[in-house]
């Protein structure tokens, strides 16, 4: 399967470690060290208001066809959630 099969952020495909935080300034010392833009993000254990770029982290490069499809198939914003596409 390539990177453009799955909805999660590309990153994710070829990661090695897998670090998991619940401080603000824990979380903000990692993506100092280790950028989002090569790391991507644990969808299932992730909090957007500990994680201030989850778009990115968790859809990478797909979250635009994301969005896209979603407008498409649920225009009226049926299937929503607070750390989902859309």
């Amino acid at each position: 399967m390539s990177d453009d099969e799955a909805a999660v952020n590309p990153a994710l495909r070829n990661i090695v470690w897998n670090l998991q935080t619940t401080d603000l300034d824990e979380g903000q010392k990692i993506r100092e060290f280790v950028p989002n833009d090569v790391t991507g993000v644990c969808y299932n254990h992730h909090h957007y208001r500990l994680e201030p770029d989850w778009h990115n982290v968790c859809w990478g490069s797909h979250y635009v066809r994301l969005s896209e499809l979603k407008e498409v198939y649920d225009p009226d914003a049926w299937l929503h959630c607070w750390h989902c596409v859309g």
